[in-house]
């Protein structure tokens, strides 16, 4: 038996080493296979290449591009996947290419999407104005040029349009009354232009789906270029903000005004400018949690006062050392949101009425006074203003009109009655409501009275003037007439 039991185990001794031999062996051509795949897979030669490609081809108009020309986006756009998923590379080194080649990406997205509008239009001309996403645009083609949903069934095509393009119930209504009049059903395309179609859908749809993985493969390495926008908003949103704009120096140069409506989709013929919260720009930075875990009634204000915060927080970031990660700022400015955006959402105060005072009994001070008199004085009507308020019975009021062209009452201001009492009451009348002149004032008048005087003398009117007193005018006859001429003149006309 202990022979047996001998042989047995060297026999599974001997199949345990063959086992370990063999996994080594895959091991090493593993390595191997994968040395040599690094070797000749190069992310800083591929991508340059890809940039170069991708601009060449944004500078092609839609109505010139040929397949052979699109064919070879699907190459690069597999190694551009192929970087991605390698984590040894430095962050910080691809990030400049990756700046370069997202905004080639939209415009190659743009440039596909107006070469499908070109040659489906002749199909379905209403379509792009309907369906504004590129995105969606390609796979409702794709869906209406399918063989099992031409035929139009209401139901089927709905589902696939809801599921499958992600279109809203208003967008697929819209587009079904569309169908039944602008939808050339009983044209089908041609094989050539169906080609050309499919090929530029799937092209469109790899675009799109790189430029999302590139946007995540940012958010997941955004902290460290950002860390201060990323903390306000998010790593998802930052990594769209930034992605947008090409950078973080680029992306800290645009104003704060301009970030809300980054993302923002275009806007369609059958929905609203505004919904409830009153934003137009509903853009990537109104989706994040700053703004959408408050009420909507303070949506608005909060977007542009997150736009500020934002702004500045891509400025500190853009002026950060690579790998300083200091985020004091964003701290500081998230509380303060945090708290105006509290302060917002309260119901107002509700002010407590007071009632009024229980009044007291007592007796009302009355002033009196020599001075107290003297200003009350100021105040009291003159006496052409008591006259006039006062009417003569048995007699008619005169009337004049004012410069508002109204009838204004002279009453007893203007009548025999008011020459008597005027007459009697003329020495009680008091002055103590006129205008008072000031020494300066009363000297300056009198200096100016005294030279009009001397002027009127001079130029010979002075008999004319009421105002001169007979000793001036005798003492200027003295001096400016001749005695002889007097008398001669006097003897002549005696």
């Amino acid at each position: 038996m202990s022979s047996e039991e001998d042989y047995f185990d060297e026999l599974e001794y001997d199949l345990a080493d063959e086992v370990n031999e063999e996994k080594e062996d895959i091991q090493t051509k593993k390595l191997t296979t994968v040395n040599c795949q690094t070797e000749k897979f190069n992310p800083f030669e591929i991508l340059p290449e890809s940039i170069e490609l991708f601009r060449t081809l944004a500078l092609i108009s839609p109505d010139r591009l040929s397949l052979s020309e699109t064919a070879q986006i699907l190459p690069k756009i597999v190694d551009l996947k192929r970087i991605l998923q390698q984590q040894e590379i430095d962050f910080i080194k691809l990030l400049p290419f990756f700046n370069e080649i997202i905004p080639l990406i939209k415009s190659n997205i743009k440039l596909m999407h107006n070469f499908l509008i070109s040659l489906y239009s002749r199909r379905f001309p209403e379509l792009s104005s309907l369906i504004p996403s590129p995105l969606q645009y390609s796979k409702v083609i794709s869906i209406l040029e399918n063989e099992n949903y031409s035929k139009n069934e209401s139901d089927e095509l709905f589902f696939h349009l809801e599921n499958k393009a992600k279109l809203t119930r208003e967008q697929i209504l819209v587009l079904t009354m569309s169908m039944k009049t602008s939808f050339k059903n009983k044209e089908p395309l041609d094989i050539k232009t169906r080609t050309q179609i499919l090929e530029a859908n799937s092209i469109l749809e790899n675009l799109w789906k790189l430029q999302e993985d590139i946007g995540q493969y940012i958010a997941s390495k955004i902290s460290i270029i950002a860390p201060n926008v990323c903390f306000l908003v998010g790593p998802e949103i930052a990594a769209q903000l930034i992605a947008h704009a090409g950078g973080v120096l680029e992306f800290s140069r645009i104003p704060s005004c301009n970030i809300a409506s980054i993302g923002k989709n275009k806007h369609l013929s059958h929905e609203l400018h505004t919904l409830e919260s009153g934003v137009r720009q509903e853009g990537y930075l109104f989706a994040s949690d700053m703004i959408q875990k408050f009420p909507v009634s303070v949506h608005k204000q909060m977007l542009r006062m997150l736009c500020a915060k934002v702004s500045l927080a891509a400025r500190v970031d853009a002026g950060q050392k690579n790998g300083d990660r200091n985020t004091v700022l964003a701290h500081k400015w998230k509380a303060e949101l945090s708290k105006k955006a509290r302060k917002l959402s309260e119901a107002p105060s509700i002010s407590e009425t007071k009632a009024l005072p229980i009044p007291e009994d007592q007796p009302k001070k009355k002033r009196a006074g020599r001075k107290f008199r003297k200003y009350k004085e100021k105040f009291r009507l003159s006496h052409v203003r008591q006259l006039q308020n006062r009417m003569e019975f048995g007699k008619q009021e005169q009337t004049v009109l004012d410069s508002y062209g109204e009838e204004v009452g002279l009453g007893m201001s203007n009548t025999s009655l008011q020459q008597a009492v005027g007459a009697t009451s003329g020495s009680r009348r008091s002055a103590g409501n006129q205008a008072k002149l000031t020494k300066v004032m009363k000297h300056r008048i009198s200096e100016a009275n005294q030279q009009a005087d001397e002027f009127l003398i001079s130029l010979g009117h002075n008999t004319e003037q009421p105002n001169l007193s007979p000793e001036m005018v005798q003492m200027h006859k003295k001096q400016h007439t001749n005695p002889e001429e007097e008398t001669n003149w006097f003897s002549g006309h005696g």
